[in-house]
């Protein structure tokens, strides 16, 4: 992991001193397009592990919004209180470990700890919950690959504003056709290569302007 992460690093710091110092905002939807390609998006979600978090948030909250409990615990109770949201969070997790039979990506278990967070808090939808899922570890990968990159050129921008910035640039990427895209991958239409290539075609399009 540690090599793999210099050598982006690396291709983040030339593909930077090609474009020079230009707008930021230019900067980043180019270097996201850079990081999200099959080989470093397939390392976190390799051997079915996203389909099995997804499956496993989709039946909790499936079992939560109908009204009825999951390990004893109701809706209300996660939602008002963070400890049994978190005892929650973690059965949903073991659960999925269970299934899984190997050990999850450490960005793939905080995107699926962000999402069921922002879906519980928020009241959105299973639909929703798939794309923030999505959202968060678009973000976060990108997010791990390119961030001390520019904070070392772009020295006028804090983290703040430029996990500001590759925010946006993860929430454009996640549209709605993405996400019909994640549910045929859920029902086994299409393959795990199949969804990786579409994410990344997404991040190119965004990357020309093709919005």
């Amino acid at each position: 992991m540690g090599t793999s992460k210099k050598n982006t690093n690396k291709e983040v710091k030339k593909l930077l001193q090609q474009l020079g110092k230009q707008d930021i905002k230019k900067s980043i939807p180019q270097a996201t397009s850079l990081v999200l390609d099959e080989q470093r998006i397939t390392r976190e979600i390799s051997k079915d592990s996203f389909r099995i978090m997804l499956q496993q948030g989709i039946n909790g909250l499936n079992g939560m919004f109908s009204g009825g409990q999951f390990g004893g615990i109701t809706y209300e109770e996660i939602k008002t209180d963070e400890s049994t949201f978190n005892e929650f969070l973690e059965k949903l997790i073991e659960l999925a470990e269970n299934d899984f039979g190997d050990d999850f990506s450490d960005l793939l278990l905080q995107a699926f700890r962000l999402a069921i967070s922002v879906i519980i808090k928020e009241n959105k939808s299973i639909d929703e919950f798939i794309a923030e899922f999505t959202y968060y570890l678009i973000y976060l990968i990108v997010q791990n690959e390119i961030i001390e990159v520019f904070s070392d050129v772009y020295l006028e921008f804090s983290h703040d504003d430029i996990n500001s910035l590759i925010k946006l640039q993860a929430r454009k990427i996640v549209t709605s056709e993405l996400t019909t895209v994640i549910k045929s991958y859920l029902n086994a239409r299409i393959t795990l290569k199949d969804l990786v290539l579409a994410i990344v075609k997404r991040a190119e399009a965004i990357e020309l302007g093709e919005f």
